[in-house]
């Protein structure tokens, strides 16, 4: 059975394969939607039990295995520094509240 430890095992592979180069955008677009598509089905399952005050049995999200420790790229074929660094702050006014 797939379980969302599996998934995002795969997702850590399929975003590696696409930074380096070895995996088409478009697969991986589809790919991520249909794993975003089988993580919402579970949040939905977990919003019932939780507006029927039940506690779900979920094995889809309950897995014992550890997050792959898939390696990461080299500093040197990371994106750019400049992708890197977090957005300056702005702040902005919409209708007199401050955002």
């Amino acid at each position: 059975m797939t379980t969302i430890t599996d998934i995002r095992n795969d997702l850590i592979n399929v975003f590696n394969k696409l930074r380096d180069g070895t995996m088409e955008a478009k697969d991986a677009v589809e790919i991520n939607n249909t794993a975003g598509k089988i993580i919402a089905s579970a949040k939905v399952q977990l919003a019932y039990a939780a507006l029927k005050g039940e506690t779900p049995n979920i094995p889809f999200l309950q897995s014992s295995e550890p997050v792959s420790s898939v390696p990461a790229l080299p500093a040197e074929e990371r994106a750019p520094k400049h992708l890197d660094a977090p957005a300056p702050y702005t702040s902005r006014r919409v209708s007199g509240t401050r955002y």
